[in-house]
Formats: C-alpha cells, sequence, structure tokens
C-alpha cells in the first residue's frame, strides 16, 4: 500500500488562515469565466449554474482598460453588476489586476505611478465585498517572460499597494505556468510580497496520477525552503479542452500502404501498463482518429513488447504524447529487430521524455538520452535545435507520391529527421512542413522503413496541438480526479479552467472547448461530475488522505457531518477490487451521480473499479 498524503489541509488549517484573512470563503472549489468579456450578457445565468454546483469561488479579469479607458476616466459598471450578481449567488471573486491593460498603461514596468492609482481605485471600491486579488495573469508567459527579477519587484509594490488601501486582503501572485521556473519565483519573492503562491498546470497528454502529486508536493518543499512555506498553494487553473478528434487516418493509411499492413483484419497492438501510467488510449487518444476500420485490438503491458510476434501481430501504437521509459526501449528495440511496426500517432517529439517511475508510484519526466535515439534510428528538430525551422507552421503539404488527404491537423512546430540513420535505412516523408518562406521543409510525418540492424517500421507524427484535448466523456472522469489529487498533494483551492466555452470563437483549436459548459450554456457531463464532487465532499470536508494498491486509488474523507466517504478509480482500465470496511454504507454513486450497485458482505465490499470515480457515502475502507 503506496501513501500518496504529503499535506493534509484540515479544517483547523484553513480555520486559521480564515481568521488572518476573513471573508475568504472556505469552499476550496473554484471556475475560470471570463464575466465581464463575452460572458457578460449571460453573467448572472452563468453565476446561479455556479451556486448550483456548488462552486465557492469565480476567477475573472479586472481589466484595467475596461474600467480606465482614458488616463483618470472610470468606468465600474460591468464590474459593479458582476460583484453585485456575485453576491447574490454567494461566490466569492478573484479578480485577476491588470487583464487587458491600455497601451497607455504597458509596459507596466514603465507606468507604475499609473498602475498604483488603478490598484488603489478598484480595492477602495470593492473592500469589504471582494478579498482576494491576483496580480497579472501568467506574468512568465507574459511581458515578464524571462524576467521574474522585475515581476518579484512589481509584485512586491503591487502587494504594498493593495494592503494599504485593505490590509485584510488576500494577494496571490499572477498564476506561474513554466513548472521549471516556480523556484527561481520562490528564490526572488520577497516573503511579504504574496500571501498565497498560485500556480497553473494542465495534463495534455497523460492521467493526472502520473506526475501530479509529485509536482505539487516538490513545489510545497521549495516554498518551505525559501520561506513560504506558511502560505497557501492553489492551483487557479487546470481542465481539460474537449477539441475535436484529429484525423490522422489518411497520413496512417498511406503509410501502412507503402508496407502492405493496409489489412483491416490485422489486429493493432495496445500498451495499457499501469505501473507506468502508460496507455495507447490515454486521455487524448481515439482509435477512430487513426484507423477508419474498427480493428481488433490486445492490450499488453510494456515488457511484453519483446515477446510480440511481427509476423501475427506486426502493428504497435504508442501513446499521442512524447514521452516513453527509457528503461523498456530494449523491449521496442527488440520488436524492431523482428520487423515490428510501430506507430506514433503525434503528440510532439517521439520519446522526447523518459518517464522515471518514484519509489512512491507517481512518474516524472527527464529528457530522454541521446542513446535512445540512436538505437531507434530517430532524430528530430525544432526551432530551439535549428534556427532555420519555424516555431510553427500552418504550411503542410502532402510528400511527393503520398496521398494523405486534407484531413491531417492543420499546424505543427516539431519536425523529424535522418541523422540517426543507419546504412540500409530509409525516410519516406508523408506530410511535408515549410517556413513560411520556403526556405526550410522537414517532415511533419515520416515513415521510416529500417533495414539495418533494424528490421521493422516506425510511421511517426510530430504534430502536437492537436493532441492537447480529450473527449468530454473523459473531461468528466478526470476532472474529479485532478481535484483529489491536487488536494491531496498540497492545494488548498482548485479553479477548473474554465466553465464555459467559446467553440463559438475557437471552433477546432483547444483554447475553444475547455469549458465544463457548452457556449450556449449546455451543460457537458463535466459539470455534472464536478457537481458530484462538490455534494459528495463539500466545503469543510476534513482528513483526505488518498492510497493507491494494485492499481486502485482510494480516497478518503469526512464530511463535515463526519459521515466518512470513499472515493475508488483506476487509471484507465476496469479492475474488479474488494476491500474490508468500517461504517454502514448509505449510498453509492458513480462521478456522474448515478446509483451504483455495490456487494457488501460482513463488512467487505466488492465493485469494478473504473476510471470513473464511484462514491461509497458511509464507509471508509480498513487496510
Amino acid at each position: 500500500m503506496k501513501k500518496l498524503t504529503a499535506i493534509l489541509f484540515l479544517a483547523a488549517g484553513f480555520t486559521a488562515f480564515a481568521a488572518e484573512h476573513p471573508g475568504v470563503t472556505d469552499s476550496p472549489y473554484g471556475a475560470c469565466a471570463h464575466l465581464n468579456r463575452w460572458e457578460y450578457p449571460e453573467m448572472q445565468e452563468e453565476l446561479h449554474m455556479m451556486k448550483e454546483a456548488r462552486i465557492g469561488f469565480d476567477r475573472t479579469d479586472l481589466d484595467w482598460a475596461q474600467v480606465e479607458p482614458k488616463p483618470g476616466e472610470w468606468n465600474f459598471s460591468r464590474w459593479d453588476a458582476i460583484v453585485g450578481a456575485a453576491e447574490k449567488n454567494g461566490i466569492a471573486l478573484l479578480p485577476i489586476l491588470g487583464g487587458f491593460q491600455p497601451k497607455w498603461g504597458t509596459p507596466l514596468a514603465a507606468h507604475m505611478d499609473r498602475w498604483k492609482t488603478y490598484l488603489t481605485a478598484v480595492v477602495n471600491r470593492y473592500k469589504g465585498r471582494i478579498t482576494c486579488w491576483e496580480v497579472i495573469n501568467e506574468p512568465d508567459l507574459g511581458e515578464f517572460s524571462g524576467k521574474h527579477a522585475e515581476y518579484a519587484k512589481i509584485l512586491k509594490e503591487s502587494y504594498d499597494c493593495i494592503k494599504a488601501a485593505a490590509p485584510e486582503a488576500v494577494v496571490t501572485n499572477g498564476g506561474l505556468a513554466d513548472m521549471d521556473k516556480v523556484e527561481e519565483f520562490l528564490k526572488l519573492a520577497p516573503p511579504d510580497s504574496f500571501d498565497v503562491l498560485n500556480i497553473h498546470r494542465y495534463y495534455w497528454q497523460d492521467y493526472p496520477e502520473a506526475e501530479f502529486a509529485f509536482l505539487l508536493r516538490d513545489i510545497r518543499a521549495k516554498m518551505k525552503q525559501y520561506g513560504h512555506g506558511g502560505k497557501q498553494l492553489w492551483l487557479t487553473e487546470t481542465g481539460y479542452s474537449t477539441a475535436p478528434a484529429p484525423d490522422y487516418t489518411d497520413t496512417i493509411s498511406a503509410a501502412l500502404k507503402k508496407i502492405s499492413l493496409d489489412d483491416p483484419s490485422l489486429p493493432i497492438i495496445l500498451i495499457d501498463d499501469p505501473e507506468y501510467h502508460y496507455s495507447t488510449e490515454c486521455v487524448n487518444l481515439e482509435l477512430q482518429s487513426c484507423f477508419r476500420e474498427e480493428r481488433k485490438v490486445r492490450y499488453i503491458t510494456l515488457a511484453e513488447i519483446a515477446k510480440l510476434d511481427p509476423c501475427r501481430e506486426p502493428l504497435l501504437l504508442l501513446p499521442a504524447n512524447e514521452g516513453f521509459p527509457s528503461k523498456e526501449v530494449k523491449s521496442l528495440v527488440t520488436y524492431l529487430r523482428k520487423g515490428g511496426t510501430v506507430i506514433i500517432p503525434g503528440g510532439g517529439i517521439p520519446f522526447y521524455f523518459d518517464r522515471i517511475r518514484m519509489p512512491d508510484g507517481t512518474i516524472t519526466h527527464r529528457a530522454m538520452p541521446d542513446q535512445f535515439y540512436r538505437e531507434l534510428h530517430l532524430s528530430w528538430e525544432a526551432w530551439w535545435t535549428n534556427p532555420k525551422a519555424p516555431r510553427g507552421t500552418t504550411l503542410l503539404e502532402n510528400a511527393p507520391g503520398i496521398d494523405c488527404g486534407n484531413l491531417f491537423p492543420k499546424s505543427v512546430s516539431r519536425y523529424l529527421g535522418t541523422a540517426n540513420l543507419k546504412p540500409g535505412d530509409t525516410m519516406i516523408p508523408l506530410v511535408n512542413a515549410w517556413s513560411k518562406d520556403r526556405t526550410y521543409h522537414a517532415p511533419a510525418a515520416a515513415l521510416y522503413r529500417f533495414n539495418s540492424n533494424l528490421k521493422g517500421n516506425i510511421i511517426a507524427l510530430s504534430w502536437q496541438d492537436s493532441s492537447h484535448r480529450t473527449t468530454p466523456e473523459w473531461q468528466a472522469k478526470l476532472l474529479p480526479r485532478t481535484f483529489l489529487i491536487a488536494f491531496n498533494s498540497g492545494a488548498a483551492k482548485v479553479f477548473t479552467y474554465s466553465f464555459r466555452s467559446m467553440e463559438h470563437s475557437f471552433p477546432l483549436g483547444r483554447e475553444g472547448h475547455f469549458g465544463i459548459l457548452r457556449a450556449d450554456l449546455t451543460p457537458k457531463p463535466a459539470y455534472t461530475a464536478y457537481s458530484t464532487l462538490t455534494r459528495m465532499r463539500p466545503a469543510g470536508s476534513v482528513d483526505l488522505c488518498l492510497t493507491e494498491k494494485n492499481g486502485i486509488y482510494t480516497a478518503v474523507w469526512k464530511q463535515p457531518s463526519g459521515i466518512p466517504v470513499t472515493a475508488v478509480w483506476t487509471v484507465s482500465r476496469p479492475k474488479d477490487t474488494s476491500f474490508k470496511t468500517t461504517g454502514q454504507l448509505i449510498s453509492a454513486c458513480d462521478y456522474l451521480g448515478r446509483p451504483v450497485q455495490v456487494m457488501t458482505t460482513g463488512g467487505n465490499v466488492r465493485l469494478t473499479a473504473d476510471s470513473g470515480i464511484i462514491y461509497l457515502k458511509g464507509v471508509k475502507p480498513h487496510f
């Protein structure tokens, strides 16, 4: 049994924080909604739907350019309406200060007097009604990218300005998006420059169980190391986009035809390896994106790759991500030496990250050693390795003599190469990517045919953005799992990004489909899943403890009434399980709140755990 608990935010801990900062809601649940922008016409309806889902916080933009369109000319009409509607629904606001900045206030560092006038005006106007303030969204990706020292200075000045107007205010840094730079920020930021550490973290291509707990525990440790250990950690953006699935079928079909493996009766081997949280059918891949016809499939672990017989099982489909455990590369090489064909259906650079299993069962990522690219005869390049390579391009064309149709994704930023081919090997481009000036081109999709020490094939696609998505059903399954892992690993509050989708503005791209509501306010399954989580683990619940045993995750807590609740799930595929419990089972429901039949005999519970959480109210496991 592995206990994944690192930090337990118990009622006593939050009570101390709330006492220091009166007016902060005890709800750990938040959402991001642009209520003062395009969502304003339905703002009241959205806030009512948040209330119905028991979401206690909304994070939205207090656009400087909107409230002060000209220096000294103020217009708070929209924000007055938002604050009143939020109060009516019992929802606290986390305004993002700055938001869209006026041109006359940009760059910020050169206009600090005007910035402080804006800060003082908004804090004074809503003092006693708004308690929490965020200073600039994702500064590490915007004006202060690579300038943590400059941002830390501005954050400190902003903090002092806000506190002068409202000493009880809670100030968070702007949500940090680059996890590799969090330590640098913590080292540079003075202790009295923020009250809450604010980060953003998404999992485009992976399960949250893989790395999330390790990451959050590491951040909590660094907070303590640099004098911020007494502060809370908030995750004010996380979520899953339900962008439409890409269509790789023409590209993969063209490659399979080249090697005479396009017979739809051939089975497809898929990976499902709980030890490494590594699955072909991960959160972002649907088989119909790769194959037109329905195929027979078989699931194997990573170690079983070496045992495959390419004569009977010639096609192995990997996940649409950039990772692979280096410890299992030998199995892959063995399969390729025997003549097997490996399909890598996008996700970015093949094998870019080495997946390393930690002692507690979580996964961390490091750069894949170059030797493994040599062993696999693969190579790649991008703008940071070749200055001629475009940072991104939409100029994609079928390679000469290849018909991949017109359905492949429309942009790419990683490219495939030939540097590690051995004598006898060939690389056949399938789709070429070009720079805007046509001075550079390289494959975005290619067929590697080996006739050296390797005898098989690799079909590699390097499209990345199209893999940053999931289905509405998976979004609903992943959201509560992500929240529970975050709470268990040190986050006091978690906000889903976003509450409402923008598919009308971004019909195909990732950004338009994060919402748990559609643009017309129709709930996605994730809205119901979020509501189920907040009902089963309401604000004020305590003693959260998450464990994993034999691929079964179990989270246990007490509701404010003292009634225990147990949440049970697997990372990917269903698995029968049984365990002893204490208490009396009151009810059982799935992640969408639907009743579930559970066998109970003499204190034993038997059920089929799945990738969607099952909640057991009234009992807790006794391991």
